[in-house]
């Protein structure tokens, strides 16, 4: 028998509003908010997991960067969409005589909110650390190939990633000097290569030789937007392979413009800058060990100039020479 003295529960009828608005806060907040708390604990192990399973499924399958973050935005904005129109859902038809939980308290949803955030954070760490990492170019040392404000990614996975380093590759490495900074430039010399550079062209006997490009003359822009007349000079490899290289003519006979020969060393690989005449390369720090190579860029993923905004033309720019 019920006494009906007894205090009653409060009764709470769930907001259909509200339940959205905390499921866009937070992957599973708005089932929370509902009740169902297995539901709210497996959305965000879903959105999050399915993301990344995306990018290491497009990857070693040997698609590009650009495409596996591509498919993976559109697979994490469609699932956390559909779970916020499902907590929108589920509120409309929610009983007006809800009763509310012990969870259903501000101090939970705050709990919950700390944690979901600990979860999104492991797949992006294990991703970064061994199937693709992000990098934005800060400097202008890599033109006319990298610009700066341009984004990068570096696969770790698939067939893309395990092909042999050749000259020419763009790769990502730790700077020597300092372990903690990440660079990019191009490889300029494998092991027991004999590489020279005269006027700042770069040379390896039966394997790169240089020739002026269609356009030798070009202005360049610098990232502190300065403009210079440069050079422009095409290293080709014996395969065909080729890349551009800029040469200012104010400065073609400074430090750098002839280096060597010398002979690379086992396990030790050469790095120039495209923008030969306005990089900190190899000629002023010595080689890169084999194993600081983190990978190369396959495309641009973004491109953002401080004062023009979104590059969308430079999206998809293959990198590495062809």
């Amino acid at each position: 028998m019920v006494d009906p003295t007894a205090p009653q529960p409060t009764v709470r009828p769930r907001r259909p509003w509200l339940a959205g608005l905390l499921a866009a806060l937070t992957a599973g907040l708005g089932h929370l908010y509902l009740g169902r708390w297995r539901a709210a604990a497996g959305i965000p192990v879903v959105v999050f997991c399915g993301t990344a399973s995306i990018i290491i499924v497009v990857l070693l399958a040997g698609g590009s960067s650009l495409l596996a973050l591509g498919l993976a935005g559109i697979v994490f904005v469609s699932l956390y969409l559909l779970q916020i129109v499902a907590a929108v859902q589920i509120a409309k038809r929610s009983p007006t005589e809800f009763v509310p939980r012990v969870f259903n308290r501000w101090t939970a949803y705050l709990l919950w909110f700390l944690v979901v955030q600990v979860v999104a954070s492991l797949p992006a760490v294990g991703l970064r650390a061994n199937v693709i990492e992000l990098f934005e170019i800060p400097s202008d040392s890599m033109q006319p190939t990298l610009e700066p404000g341009d984004f990068v990614a570096i696969p770790k996975i698939g067939p893309n990633a395990r092909t042999p380093l050749a000259v020419g590759d763009l790769a990502v490495f730790e700077y020597p000097p300092d372990p903690r900074l990440n660079y990019i430039k191009r490889i300029a010399g494998l092991p027991d290569d004999t590489v020279s550079v005269h006027g700042n062209r770069l040379a390896i006997q039966g394997s790169v030789s240089s020739a002026r490009c269609n356009q030798p003359t070009v202005m360049v822009t610098d990232r502190y937007g300065r403009d210079q007349a440069a050079d422009c000079w095409l290293e080709t490899r014996s395969d065909g392979a080729s890349w551009p290289v800029f040469v200012a003519r104010a400065q073609a006979r400074g430090p750098g413009a002839d280096f060597g020969p010398t002979v690379v060393a086992q396990d030790q690989l050469l790095m120039f800058g495209d923008y030969r005449t306005n990089s900190s390369d190899s000629r002023v720090w010595g080689t890169v060990r084999t194993d600081q190579v983190l990978g190369r860029p396959d495309q641009i993923v973004f491109s953002l100039s401080r004062r023009e905004g979104p590059r969308w033309d430079r999206i998809g720019t293959p990198l590495q020479p062809r």
